[in-house]
């Protein structure tokens, strides 16, 4: 009896499907189905990009900048650093990284 209990029970197992769970949408990711559905989820997106370029172009856009240049004058020595021209491409505090994000926010939304 535990055979046919065991096999009944495999077979229901085996012949189950399991299209529900592998046709769900993400909840994580942009999919069509989920974003950009009315005026209010543009806006939200568009707030997103706004604070990713408040956080992109930070006073370390500055540094490596205009501090480089002479258009100002450094004062201390944190900003000593950019004033010398010692940055390189592992020891600069500021990539390109942020502000290539913030284009492909720009991008999705357009």
């Amino acid at each position: 009896m535990k055979k046919y209990i065991l096999l009944a029970l495999t077979g229901i197992l085996l012949f189950t499907s399991c299209d529900d769970f592998l046709d769900r949408t993400p909840k994580s990711d942009l999919a069509p189905e989920n974003y950009f559905r009315d005026k209010k989820d543009m806006t939200y997106w568009n707030a997103g990009i706004y604070s990713a370029f408040a956080s992109a172009l930070n006073e370390k856009l500055m540094y490596w900048s205009e501090v480089r240049s002479d258009n100002c004058d450094h004062t201390g020595y944190v900003n000593s650093v950019y004033y010398m021209n010692a940055l390189t491409s592992e020891r600069g505090e500021y990539n390109w990284q942020d502000l290539y994000s913030c284009i492909g926010r720009c991008n999705v939304a357009y």
